[in-house]
């Protein structure tokens, strides 16, 4: 199956920074590339603290949820 190309960060950014909704995405290798401003809100947590999509789960999901999931 083909990836699709990257969108442009900044378009990224500006659509999805002012959304009211927290929000993360991902890329092709599951690293976290964007959070936006109500995520850090509500979480408190910057890119760098959940670089990849594992370190997302161990962090925003209890081992209890994880194992029920």
């Amino acid at each position: 199956m083909d990836q699709l190309p990257m969108p442009d960060p900044e378009e990224i950014r500006s659509v999805c920074e002012p959304l009211p909704l927290p929000l993360v995405l991902i890329d092709h290798d599951a690293k976290i590339y964007f959070i936006n401003k109500a995520f850090r809100h509500a979480f408190g947590w910057q890119v760098s603290d959940l670089p990849t999509i594992d370190r997302f789960w161990e962090r925003c999901v209890s081992p209890e949820e994880r194992d029920a999931a």
